[in-house]
């Protein structure tokens, strides 16, 4: 399924690098400019126009330029800090005075831009009105020729031609002088909003006077046609037609603003594009994962699990996608939303055939993995419940293993109650989370390792029943144990009575005596991997050797980088990264033996580097602190468990247990309320385990 969004992912590159779907985009860039409606117009540019009231008050075109002259004169004592003067002045008229006068005018003007239509050789232009050179009376060109998409509709900011900068650059240059030359790749015109949105001043108010000069003065003054019949009219994506005098002051307030309409670069277009083909395999699973987890059986009509889920995923990263486009655009970036588009469409397609393939190719392998051995087993798995076939895949039945509901849950993976089919016996199938699994080193030390843990038997240890790779999922199984944890206990009733807490602590010694005797250090020792039974309360079980290592550390396989484990228990040397030996597990028990006699975990800190700076330099915690009514000779029995020197600690998890047993099991000082004994099944039980609170980096929340 990652495969599949990955070759999507291409797909949405190849079609952005090709083009194909330019008119989809388009259309995708029109609707965010309608979404995103009206914006504030920019008050330092308008436009004089020549509209349909002023073009049949005036003479027939040609217009006179000493009409022209006159307004641009009446502009520049108004106190306009730009002309920008969109009509074409590029050859003669027949009245050469009128010619004199609209050069003298643009002369005297602060600044002035006119327009031109062709550049020729070396930035080469045509001279004012046909007889003066632009650059003799400090006149700027600016090339009016607008960039128009494959529909005909003007989006993008105006380029230059042959060097010479675009109308709309060469008037925002003349106002901010400061003003770069360089226009951004794949800037658009910010329209504030349709026709009529910047302020116009008609060519006959100024003509005759009727204006305000304050509306004129320090502004850009774009002076230029927009009556229909003088066609200067273009299509936009706000408005079917808008004149080009108006585009040119959108464009010129555009590049005043800074372009705030923009591309996003090539590498960010791929890195979206490659997020969204991965997005969707990915949620298809989380949320299948999420769904088997409240319901084990998983069961859909006619699909497989994750089909029906990917088609539901896929219009729900459209939508998302959709708003992330506008959001986006409201913010200046103009994502790819075509080509994103179609990366979900044919990861949700992709994904959804893939399922529905790998539903039908696991009901095949179920037949053929028990039907030799107990044809019935495998009729009950695929069996209807009531009119609703049960659909299988390999989430709901794995290497044989039936899940029923999530049990638990941690930094290394999950804990499932499961169904041995070929046995019918239930059993705890943890589940490693895929970017351990997808490790080789781990990979080799979890099939070297789990091997190990399997010989392990003990009275007080949860037996390794099997292990293994299902189609790349590492599993685990063990034994079910129907009960609580410690975790739950503790919280529930504080601390143990210091009888009960050495009869704990010394049967999880032995329990790591015997793991110890198999080469096998268990790395997280902590409450929450210590189960109680349900039938004997007081019998403890030792669980969850999802983190145990080789002692000899002569295999790289198991040289993983880095720490994992709970915080609260953890040895300075799990912290410092360095090899563990069977002292490290001495340190976590003498750890919880502190917590079952205080109520407290070891070090009690706020902030993560607080505590790890604790375990690696901090005095030893005092039980008599909290427990006054305790032995002091007990402080001394923790202290030595929890040196900072391994070498300074009890050899062995037994010699610990010894220690606290010497001292805990004489009677000392008054007993302890009957409430805060073990609870019996039912008593003191909370699914929340309090070491998640502070700190826990690894390990599993292995609960009944």
């Amino acid at each position: 399924m990652v495969g599949a969004g990955l070759l999507a992912a291409a797909c949405g590159l190849l079609s952005r690098s090709a083009g194909f779907l330019g008119w989809a985009e388009q259309r995708s860039v029109d609707a965010r400019f309608a979404l995103r409606g009206h914006v504030r117009v920019s008050p330092r540019v308008l436009a004089v126009a020549l509209d349909t009231q002023s073009y049949l008050q005036l003479p027939l075109p040609p217009l006179p330029r000493g009409l022209d002259a006159e307004v641009i004169d009446d502009l520049t004592r108004a106190g306009a800090r730009v002309i920008a003067f969109d009509f074409a002045l590029e050859r003669p008229s027949a009245d050469a005075e009128a010619d004199r006068r609209i050069v003298g005018a643009l002369s005297r003007a602060k600044h002035a831009v006119v327009s031109v239509t062709a550049v020729g050789p070396q930035r080469s232009t045509a001279l004012l009105a046909g007889r003066v050179p632009f650059a003799s009376v400090g006149v700027q060109p600016g090339v009016t020729l607008l960039e128009l998409d494959s529909d005909g509709a003007v989006r993008r900011f105006p380029l230059s031609i042959g060097g010479v900068p675009s109308f709309a650059l060469a008037a925002a240059r003349s106002y901010r002088p400061g003003l770069g030359s360089s226009v951004p790749a794949g800037a658009l015109i910010d329209y504030p909003g349709p026709p009529g949105s910047v302020k116009t001043i008609p060519f006959t108010d100024v003509l005759h006077g009727h204006f305000n000069p304050a509306d004129v003065s320090g502004r850009i003054v774009v002076v230029g046609p927009t009556a229909p019949v003088l066609q200067d009219i273009h299509r936009t994506p706000v408005a079917a037609a808008m004149a080009g005098p108006e585009i040119q002051a959108d464009a010129i307030a555009t590049a005043l603003a800074g372009y705030p309409l923009r591309g996003v670069p090539v590498l960010t277009t791929a890195v979206t594009l490659l997020a969204l083909g991965l997005l969707l395999p990915l949620l298809t699973l989380a949320t299948g994962a999420l769904l088997q987890g409240r319901d084990g059986e998983a069961e859909r009509v006619g699909l497989g699990p994750d089909a029906g889920i990917s088609l539901i995923v896929g219009l729900a990263l459209a939508a998302g996608w959709s708003v992330a486009a506008l959001v986006a655009f409201e913010h200046g970036a103009v994502l790819d939303y075509a080509d994103g588009m179609l990366t979900i469409a044919l990861a949700s397609g992709a994904v959804f055939l893939l399922a529905q393939a790998l539903a039908r190719r696991e009901r095949r392998r179920l037949r053929l993995l028990f039907a030799a051995s107990s044809p019935e087993i495998v009729e009950r798995v695929l069996q209807s419940s009531g009119d609703r076939p049960r659909s299988l895949t390999a989430r709901t039945v794995i290497a044989g293993y039936r899940i029923e509901e999530e049990i638990g849950r941690g930094g290394m993976g999950v804990v499932y109650r499961a169904s041995q089919l070929h046995l019918e016996r239930a059993v705890a199938l943890k589940l490693i989370r895929p970017d351990f699994a997808e490790s080789p080193l781990y990979r080799a030390r979890f099939e070297r390792e789990s091997r190990l843990a399997a010989r392990v038997s003990h009275p007080n240890i949860v037996t390794v029943l099997d292990a293994g790779d299902d189609d790349g999922l590492l599993f685990l199984a063990m034994q079910y144990v129907d009960g609580t944890n410690l975790a739950s206990v503790l919280k529930g009733a504080g601390s143990l009575e210091p009888r009960d807490a050495a009869s704990l602590i010394e049967q999880v010694a032995g329990a790591l005596d015997a793991s110890h005797r198999q080469m096998l250090v268990h790395r997280d020792v902590k409450p929450a991997n210590i189960l109680l039974r349900a039938d004997d309360p007081r019998h403890a079980l030792l669980t969850d050797f999802g983190l145990a290592r080789s002692i000899t550390g002569t295999d790289q396989a198991t040289q993983l980088e880095g720490w994992a484990g709970t915080l609260d228990y953890l040895a300075p040397e799990q912290l410092e990264g360095r090899e563990v030996d069977r002292r490290a597990d001495v340190y976590a028990l003498a750890g919880v033996l502190f917590h079952c006699l205080t109520g407290s975990v070891p070090f009690p800190r706020d902030e993560t580097f607080s505590k790890i700076a604790a375990h690696l330099n901090a005095a030893r915690p005092t039980v008599t602190a909290i427990v006054p009514r305790l032995p002091q000779t007990i402080d001394t029995v923790i202290a030595r468990g929890m040196a900072i020197s391994r070498a300074d600690r009890y050899p062995t998890a037994g010699a610990l247990a010894d220690a606290a047993n010497a001292i805990l099991r004489t009677p000392s000082g008054p007993a302890r309320p009957a409430h805060a004994a073990w609870p019996t099944h039912g008593e003191g039980v909370s699914d929340a385990d309090p070491t998640q609170s502070s700190g826990e980096m690894s390990g599993d929340e292995h609960a009944t």
